[in-house]
Formats: structure tokens, sequence, C-alpha cells
């Protein structure tokens, strides 16, 4: 099975939650670039890619989606994926830009 390309279109979503920024080079974007290499997620640019990952925080944080939307999300913005490639592109963005406890964690109290 040949990696797929990740299209980009997150873009949009950042657009969607206000947030827009441009993309920088630091530690965790090329920790992010080298975890999306290592799973065989392809892209055609790492500026693209990086604040498509910040986008997937945005996502999150501003909509307060669960997991499985945000995977949804970028399923559809980016069909190319194969569903485990939206899944593992969700939590390395997670992994690299969020300030956020792991989804669907359940705790509770």
């Amino acid at each position: 099975m040949r990696p797929a390309k990740l299209l980009l279109a997150m873009t949009c979503t950042t657009t969607l939650v206000g947030t827009a920024s441009a993309a920088y080079a630091d530690g965790n974007d090329d920790a992010f670039l080298e975890a999306l290499n290592e799973v065989g997620i392809e892209y055609p640019n790492a500026d693209q890619v990086v604040a498509s990952g910040k986008a997937v925080c945005s996502y999150i944080i501003a909509g307060r989606h669960t997991e499985n939307e945000t995977i949804e999300m970028v399923s559809e913005q980016n069909p190319k994926l194969t569903p485990v490639q939206a899944i593992q592109f969700v939590n390395l963005a997670r992994g690299a830009y969020c300030p956020l406890p792991p989804m669907g964690g359940g705790g509770g109290g």
C-alpha cells in the first residue's frame, strides 16, 4: 500500500475557527514532521502541514469537538488519507501542539 499524500485542506479549518497564523519552524514542528514521515504520511508542503496540525488543536479547542469529530473532519478535508492515517494525524498533531489531556479519557468524579 502506498502512503497517501495529505491534501492540507485543513487550512480552511484555520479560517473557520478564526485563528489564521503563519507556520514557523520550531522543535515541535520538526518532531511533528518527523513523526508524519515515520508513519508514512506524505505531504507536499511542510509549512502547510504544520499549519494543519496546529489547526487540529484550534478545531478541538474552539468547538470542544470530540476525538471522533476531529478525525472525521480530517478525513473529510483529506480524502486520500486512510482512516488509520487520519487517526494518526490527529494523534500526532495533538501530541505536538495541543495543551490538552488525552481525549475520550473518562475519569469523572
